[in-house]
């Protein structure tokens, strides 16, 4: 075996089928605000982004995918957000979500929350929609990760929350 291939064995060990079973069910919840939110004022041409999915303590990617579709002259602006949401809020560890640093005059957006010891973040849609859809991966992991994602929706002032979270 290749040493590189040894090393990324090390690395990521058993994970591999944790972080696709978690793209998976980021892919579905992207999907299903799509699809819930579409009509809304604001969302005419979301029909995707990009997911990264992040060490919690560095922010480095450990996968980052498109879900859906964007148009071509947006996606690298797409790509490029959800993987700075994820290394900004790696490099404030006191925070919950990239909306507690959300500097527009930056170009720092909501987008990305902490799940357990990794950062899920997309980019693509409408910002709260963004934060909205990796806040519903978190609230599908237990109590207390929904109260949890209940704080930071409440936090935000997140208006797809609420009425998303039923489906």
């Amino acid at each position: 075996m290749p040493q590189s291939e040894m090393v990324i064995r090390e690395k990521v060990g058993g994970k591999c089928e944790e972080i696709v079973a978690l793209a998976l069910l980021c892919k579905k919840s992207v999907e299903s605000i799509i699809d819930f939110c579409s009509d809304d004022e604001g969302w005419a041409g979301h029909t995707g982004g990009y997911l990264c999915i992040s060490d919690g303590k560095n922010g480095l990617p450990l996968l980052t995918m498109l879900i859906g579709e964007v148009f071509l002259q947006k996606a690298p602006k797409y790509l490029e957000f959800c993987q700075e949401k994820a290394a900004r809020l790696a490099g404030h560890p006191n925070h919950q979500t990239s909306w507690e640093s959300r500097n527009p005059e930056k170009d720092w957006w909501g987008g990305a929350v902490r799940f357990e010891d990794k950062i899920l973040s997309f980019s693509g849609l409408p910002e709260m929609g963004d934060e909205a859809a990796m806040l519903r991966v978190v609230a599908k992991h237990g109590d207390e990760a929904c109260v949890m994602a209940r704080r930071i929706a409440k936090l935000t002032d997140n208006p797809y929350w609420k009425p998303f979270r039923r489906q």
